[in-house]
């Protein structure tokens, strides 16, 4: 994927089919026992479908091998073969186990090889004697080299559609037996975790959250890229299943939980995968009685993508942008002053160590799948500058609802921009507020609403949580960051934001409120 992403190659539709159903996860790892990395994948399969094929060549020993390594680096190719870990330095300390490395290139009057083991040795040079170790010490059956044929490469509109049949053909035979979930939970209620016998069982279920995290993390990367909603629901699942994964590796290296805790996070856990499954499969039922053509011309010049910016703790800019849903969009270009910092397949990016005081000219240039750049795109200018201390940052949090453990009241405050709160979807009527443990002059309030934000709404304030008085009432809301400071400077302990009318049949979505003084 990586030597095919640095082709050009837009690798995350070969995603399409990454989502593992848990009960396929509980039966091959917890059941039969079977290691999380050799779960089995189409994607090598599915590079036929974009004119691409992988050869694989076997060899009796590494020095058999260099008259084709030598041949296949003329031809300018990446050769990946599979060696023993405890045979290269850099994997000393991992399991010994079979493990993927790829060849750059080979020096043979230095007798070296220079290879790239992603992501974290790239470009290292080898002396020929370890690899040489590494393969021959293999069995017989792993000792292979592979390469990819890219000579017939193309990627055309009707794959895209090829791509996205297969992930909805897939996907509506996809079950609801969640009792992975169930099983995690009997296991902490019924069994002394300390205990030796159980480290097996333990590893296992460790093994699962791993495959459940990295099966919805790729799927969400196809999401993106297809323009699918519910993104967001993947993000969330990732998070949580690697947060209780990481409880389950603490277990191991013997220290102690919190059951209660942890029996909640899998219980919001198995919500969240039930709330996806079923959003997916309306979608895509949508999608085939009202059809729609994702990849329509992409016009000529975008003029407003609604750009924004938000101040974050820590020198950092954060910028949100509206999505393009409706056109195929491989990739957002970020410049600042005419240099280009990164790229992202999001409709958010942030911008580390920003100087305070310095002017800045942000630019958003989209890219399409065949590399084309529009000629005006959204740009914004600023001059930032520190916006002091916010009184709100991890205050006690009170709200009429929320709507899950995840999406949880506290999240609103809790200094993260990837962390929000929800409220129930049922009424109109929900508001969220915040003690700040001492009456403060405010002269500013700002909300970062989710996309399920209030078209109307209020803040009122309260010294004493009984008497408010209103200082915003407005009805044209229109989500993204929204500022209030007309009210001029007041004194107050309690701040309350009050959503009046939904804009979306969701709850009300808020990624932060922030109060200051300035």
């Amino acid at each position: 994927m990586f030597d095919l992403l640095n082709k050009g190659v837009p690798v995350d539709y070969l995603f399409y089919d990454s989502y593992i159903e848990c009960e396929d996860i509980y039966n091959q790892i917890v059941v039969k026992g079977i290691d999380r990395w050799f779960m089995s994948t189409s994607t090598l399969n599915d590079l036929s479908d974009i004119g691409m094929d992988v050869k694989i060549t076997k060899f009796p020993n590494l020095a058999s091998s260099y008259p084709f390594v030598q041949e296949k680096f003329g031809e300018g190719k990446r050769i990946f073969l599979w060696i023993c870990t405890e045979y290269l330095p850099h994997l000393a300390n991992e399991p010994r186990s079979v493990h993927a490395i790829s060849l750059e290139s080979y020096d043979k009057g230095q007798g070296n090889f220079v290879i790239s083991d992603i992501p974290n040795l790239m470009g290292h040079t080898y002396d020929q004697s370890k690899i040489q170790e590494a393969f021959d010490s293999l069995d017989e059956r792993w000792r292979s080299m592979a390469y990819i044929c890219d000579e017939q490469y193309n990627f055309t509109e009707e794959t895209v559609r090829l791509f996205i049949n297969k992930f909805e053909d897939g996907f509506l035979a996809v079950s609801d037996n969640l009792s992975l979930y169930d099983k995690l939970i009997e296991m902490l209620q019924e069994h002394s975790l300390q205990m030796e016998e159980n480290k097996k069982d333990i590893k296992s279920y460790e093994h699962a959250l791993a495959m459940v995290a990295g099966s919805r993390y790729f799927l969400s990367k196809f999401f993106r890229i297809t323009r699918y909603p519910g993104t967001d629901k993947l993000d969330e699942i990732v998070d949580l299943s690697c947060s209780i994964r990481n409880v389950f590796l603490k277990i191991l290296l013997g220290g102690k939980i919190d059951i209660q805790k942890t029996t909640e996070k899998i219980k919001a856990l198995k919500e969240l995968e039930t709330e996806n499954i079923n959003m997916i499969k309306k979608r895509i039922n949508q999608n085939r009685s009202h059809p729609v053509n994702r990849m329509s011309s992409q016009p000529a010049t975008i003029v407003d993508l609604k750009l924004k910016y938000e101040i974050l703790p820590g020198n950092a800019l954060l910028l949100k942008w509206e999505d393009i849903l409706d056109e195929y969009i491989y990739q957002y270009q970020i410049y600042a002053n005419n240099t280009l910092l990164g790229v992202t397949l999001q409709n958010v990016y942030e911008i580390q160590n920003v100087d305070h005081g310095r002017e800045y000219n942000i630019k958003v240039k989209v890219r399409t799948v065949k590399g084309q750049i529009s000629l005006c795109n959204d740009e914004i200018t600023l001059i930032t500058a520190s916006r002091g201390k916010d009184h709100a940052l991890g205050k006690p949090v009170f709200c009429s609802s929320q709507e899950s453990n995840v999406n949880r009241k506290e999240n609103v405050n809790d200094g993260s921009s990837k962390t929000r709160w929800s409220s129930a979807a049922t009424n109109d009527y929900e508001w969220i507020c915040i003690d700040l443990l001492e009456e403060v002059e405010i002269g500013r309030v700002l909300i970062n609403w989710e996309e399920a934000y209030a078209t109307s709404y209020t803040i009122d304030i309260s010294n004493d949580n009984e008497i408010w008085e209103t200082i915003v009432n407005t009805d044209s809301g229109k989500g993204g960051m929204e500022e209030h400071s007309d009210f001029g400077s007041v004194m107050c302990r309690y701040v309350k934001l009050t959503g009046v009318k939904k804009a979306t049949l969701w709850g009300y979505s808020i990624w932060k409120l922030e109060v200051y003084t300035d």
